[in-house]
């Protein structure tokens, strides 16, 4: 059980980390929304962030889900 906790605590922590940095590309999407070029070049590079966030929310769903069950 100690592993799971600590393991869901860590995933929040780095999904955490990975929100700081795509709250950054938001906020500069929204300052700059009228410029399609910059839009088309950000998008990918956000899109990987919210990605790589949401795998580590999974993990720590999943780590969470499995202390439940315990």
């Amino acid at each position: 059980m100690d592993v799971l906790e600590s393991l869901a605590k860590q995933a929040n922590s780095y999904a955490n980390m990975v929100g700081f940095i795509v709250d950054d590309y938001d906020d500069f999407r929204r300052e700059n929304y009228r410029y399609d070029i910059v839009l088309r070049k950000l998008e990918p590079v956000r899109d990987t962030y919210v990605r790589v966030s949401n795998e580590f929310k999974d993990i720590r769903n999943q780590a969470y889900f499995n202390l439940g069950r315990l």
